[in-house]
Parts: structure tokens; C-alpha cells; sequence
């Protein structure tokens, strides 16, 4: 299945589990670790650099809810696989009946049958008591005569849980953050399954033979020194970071360019973002078990900022980063990446990779800008890092379109070059091997959060930090 001859799109649908937010604290979720382990397995395989890894999970959802919500959360990826784990709010106080439950599963597995794709089924994890969904273990009776009945492929999690707490009874302290939710560590248990049932758990695997606390990885001078055992530090204050209210800005405080982006994060509106870059905004194998910034902003906007609102949640992140993405590549690849999806904004990093001169790069970013807004989208552009390449010429062209376009930047190249004639030896702790690491990307997202006026320190995102040695 996921060893063929050809790139995948694989959907992840679901609940709150699948979503993933908040109570992973910072670390990655089930499905980001799942995008992780497929971008590392085929790194150097021609066909298969194109496997994306979707999450449309959404805090809150039912069956109900992804069925209305079909083509956003399923059908726009054009998938080869789905993913669904859904019950736990079906059960909360039986909201779904069972048999409500049995024919909106039914009709899921039809559904995306129905658009060529493979559904694979999964019954969520086991949970402390909690009386509202004392019938959850009912509704996952149900999914497993689904998935025999039907001849659907399932991820039995709850079993697989069950039998871990036979081995060990406090497995559910150890692996969930609250009654229902797992944690980081819970998370990683999910995910792991996932690999042995598919059969892609690699022992020489990184991200397979991660566990939590993460080993910390430090990098001066380009050489990389696994010396440490690591608890994540953030800070986060008493209140529930997702019911946080966005800052507000009078048009006088604002460019109208940020103005409508501010107005796109507020908005209830649900949505699609795609985010375009080279290695840096891929960041495969340079996180070490840490978000991706694409994945910080996504938590930071879907769940922070959703102030309860489901539509919110629903403003779904892509991260179409790629070491091969260039000004030209996007040029050749924009229906593809960008036109099929209709997003609401598009945040573009490239300069770093070109094999152009500034005047052809120049001429590319303002077609590429232009087609994105020829389709009524706003387009963010974003700076490279500074990491030792001389790409100031393009850094130049950068700037030159966004202040005759009128495209807001988010000028991370200034940045860095600012703090590197100052803290050198900080800036070389963000970098390995000239990209991005899992302090790079964090410093790439809080930059990101400063300049749209979305930075809160009380927020578990933006207050997250990652110990320097």
C-alpha cells in the first residue's frame, strides 16, 4: 500500500486525537510523526517525493461533521488513502446514536471509496472513566463489524491499548494528558502501532526509535554533538489558551495587506492555507521530534485562536516545502500546489534555492505573486534564513516585490542577519548542516507570530521554548 510505485496523498480525518493540539506541548502528533517517518523512509526516492501527508482532524468533530464537511476534510486532496478515526465525541453522552454511528461510518468508507481512495478505519485510544462516554467501548465494537463486514482495513488502537494496560496498569497516566486526550507520549504509541500494522517500523529509523524526553541535539560549527536527555520548557498561563482573543488593530495600526490577514485569522470561515518553500519549510529530518514551523502556526491558528468556533479549526495548513522548490518549480508546478485547492492565503519562502540570476527571480516571484492573486488569495512572502549561502542578491528582489506589490513580508533573513553580527554562536545553534533545525523552526514560527500581531507569551505555542545548552 505504501510501498507502490508512485507519490501518495494520504488523509488523516478525525476528532480532537487526530487534530492533535494542545496536549502533545509542543511536541509533534500522531500524524505529524506519520508525515515524518514517510519523508524520511523515501528521502532519496524519485517517485515517491511527493507523498503529502494531510490532517483534517478538528477538535470537536463527529461523523456528522466530516460527512457535511466531506470535500474540505477528504475529497480537495485528491487522496489515495484515508485515515479515519472517529467515536469519541459520537459517544459523548450517545450525541450520535449507535446506529447513526454505524450507517455515517458506513457512508464515510462509501464516500471515499466513492473518489478511488482506500479508507483505512481506526478505533480511538482507551480513556480514564468518564461517565459522558461510558458507551465508547460500544461504539468501537461497532467500527471493528464495519471494517470485517466491509472488507476496510483497521488500526486497532483501543485493543492495542488494552493489552498494554494489562502489561502495565498505569499506562493511562503515563500516555494520556487528561481523561480522553493523548499526550506526547501517547501520540508516539499511536503512531508506532500505525507503522507495525503497515508494516514500514524500520529499527534504524529516527523517528521509530523515538521516545520522550527527546534527546536533544546540538549544533556549533556544523558538528552535531546527542549528548542530552531534554524536558520541553513552555510557558503557559492559568487561562485555556484556546479561548485567547485575537489582539485587535485599527486600520491606521495596519498595512492593508496585514490587515487582511488579520481579518482571514478572525474570520469563520473555514479554509485552506498552503505554505511553499524549500528544505527549510519541508524540515524533514531536522527537527528531531519537534513541530516543523508550518506546524506551530498551524496549532497556533487552528486551535489557539479558534475561540470555539469548529469553522476555525477547520482552517486547514499544507506544507508543500521540498528541497527541489525553487521560483521556477513553482512556476511550473502552481495549478498543482496551489490552484487546485483554493486556499485563503498562501505564505511563500524561496530565494534560497535558485539557479537563476536576481532579474529571472525577480520576473518569476511577480507571476508567481500575481497568479495568486488572480485567484482572490492573499500571498505572504517570506525570506530565506541566513545560513552562509549568498543569496542577499535575491533577499533584494524579495523585498523590492513586496514593497511594489504591496505583499506583506515576514523578512526572516534580516532577522538572522541581525543577530548573527551579535549572538553568532546562537544563530549556528538554530542551524544544521546549513538548515533549519528544531530551534530554527521554532525561531521561524515566533517570527511569523511577532509580525502578524498574533504573539502572546501566555500561549503554550508562543511561550514554548527549547533549552539551550
Amino acid at each position: 500500500m505504501i510501498e507502490g510505485d508512485k507519490g501518495l496523498n494520504i488523509v488523516f480525518t478525525g476528532d480532537s486525537i487526530t487534530h492533535g493540539p494542545l496536549h502533545t506541548k509542543g511536541y509533534r502528533s500522531y500524524t505529524e510523526h506519520f508525515r515524518e517517518r514517510l519523508k524520511e523512509k523515501f528521502k532519496n526516492n524519485i517517485v515517491k517525493e511527493h507523498i503529502m501527508v494531510f490532517n483534517t482532524g478538528v477538535s470537536g468533530a463527529t461523523t456528522r461533521d466530516i460527512i457535511r464537511d466531506f470535500n474540505i476534510c477528504v475529497n480537495i486532496y485528491d487522496p489515495d488513502i484515508v485515515f479515519i478515526m472517529l467515536g469519541m465525541n459520537d459517544s459523548s453522552n450517545e450525541i450520535v446514536p449507535l446506529e447513526e454511528y454505524r450507517k455515517n461510518i458506513l457512508e464515510l468508507i462509501n464516500k471515499v471509496r466513492g473518489i478511488g481512495a482506500i479508507p483505512i478505519l481506526q478505533t480511538s485510544n482507551i480513556i480514564k472513566m468518564d461517565l459522558s462516554r461510558k458507551s465508547l467501548k460500544f461504539y468501537m465494537d461497532i467500527l471493528r463489524e464495519v471494517a470485517r463486514g466491509n472488507d476496510v482495513m483497521l488500526i486497532d488502537n483501543y485493543s492495542h491499548w488494552g493489552e498494554l494496560e494489562k502489561e502495565n496498569s498505569n499506562i493511562k497516566n503515563e500516555l494520556l494528558s487528561d481523561l480522553i486526550h493523548p499526550n506526547e507520549k501517547g501520540h508516539l504509541e499511536i503512531v508506532k502501532f500505525i507503522f507495525n500494522e503497515l508494516d514500514i517500523f524500520e529499527e534504524d529509523s529516527y523517528t521509530c526509535n523515538l521516545s520522550y524526553p527527546i534527546k536533544a541535539e546540538n549544533y556549533f560549527e556544523g558538528k552535531v554533538h546527542s549528548e542530552y536527555n531534554q524536558e520541553i520548557l513552555n510557558t503557559i498561563s492559568n487561562k485555556n489558551p484556546s479561548q485567547e482573543e485575537l489582539i485587535k488593530y485599527t486600520k491606521e495600526n495596519l498595512n492593508d495587506n496585514l490587515e487582511a490577514i488579520t481579518n482571514l485569522i478572525n474570520e469563520d470561515e473555514k479554509g485552506i492555507w498552503v505554505f511553499l518553500g524549500d528544505e527549510d519549510t519541508n524540515g524533514t529530518g531536522d527537527t528531531f521530534g519537534y513541530k516543523n514551523y508550518v506546524e506551530y502556526v498551524e496549532e497556533r491558528i487552528r486551535w489557539e485562536l479558534n475561540d470555539g468556533c469548529i469553522n476555525k479549526r477547520e482552517k486547514f495548513m499544507i506544507n508543500f516545502g521540498n528541497e527541489k522548490v525553487n521560483s521556477e518549480y513553482l512556476m511550473n508546478n502552481f495549478e498543482d500546489l496551489v490552484l487546485k485547492y483554493n486556499p485563503k492565503a498562501v505564505f511563500i519562502m524561496i530565494g534560497g534555492n535558485e539557479k537563476i540570476n536576481p532579474e529571472e527571480f525577480k520576473h518569476n516571484l511577480v507571476n508567481i505573486v500575481g497568479k495568486v492573486k488572480s485567484i482572490n488569495s492573499i500571498p505572504i512572502l517570506q525570506s530565506p534564513i541566513k545560513n552562509g549561502r549568498d543569496i542577499e542578491g535575491y533577499v533584494k528582489v524579495i523585498r523590492e516585490v513586496s514593497k511594489e506589490e504591496e505583499i506583506f513580508l515576514i523578512d526572516h533573513y534580516e532577522y538572522w542577519d541581525r543577530l548573527s553580527k551579535v549572538q553568532k554562536e546562537l544563530i549556528e545553534s538554530w542551524l544544521v548542516e546549513g538548515r533549519a533545525n528544531h530551534r530554527g523552526h521554532l525561531e521561524i514560527a515566533k517570527k511569523i507570530f511577532k509580525d502578524l500581531r498574533i504573539y502572546d507569551h501566555n500561549s503554550l505555542i508562543c511561550g514554548f521554548t527549547i533549552e539551550k545548552f
